[in-house]
């Protein structure tokens, strides 16, 4: 859970990186076997981190990790509900102009991955960053 923290703020630029996406592989190498309960927590601390962020550019980072995450995992049946609302939420008053259209995206892929459940392994950096 630490670990996994430290690189959604070193990918957000909150804390220095010399490779954010490196960052950004970690977390979802860390995430994509384990349970769901960490799982859980990955999503809450990126919920933290984008909400009130007075960084744009790192929250819309956060996003960007939002949506790469609701691709791989789905969030438990007791936290799916406050993440859709969360991206509503943000979708309808959003914080700053790019995270409208990554709200939607995470929303779409959180939608596919509750259907078919989650991947077994790690996206590759290619994968990211496309």
């Amino acid at each position: 859970s630490i670990l996994a923290f430290s690189n959604i703020l070193c990918y957000m630029g909150d804390k220095s990186s010399k490779n954010p996406l490196s960052n950004a592989n970690k977390v979802f190498r860390i995430t994509v076997q384990c349970p769901e309960e960490l799982r859980d927590e990955v999503y809450c601390q990126l919920i933290k981190q984008t909400t009130e962020n007075p960084r744009g550019s790192s929250c819309v980072r956060g996003f960007e990790l939002i949506a790469l995450c609701a691709g791989l995992f789905p969030p438990s049946s007791k936290l799916e509900r406050y993440l859709l609302s969360y991206l509503k939420k943000c979708t309808e008053n959003p914080p700053y102009p790019d995270v409208v259209r990554l709200c939607e995206y995470a929303t779409l892929r959180l939608q596919r991955t509750m259907e078919l459940g989650p991947r077994n392994e790690a996206p590759t950096e290619l994968e990211i960053e496309s």
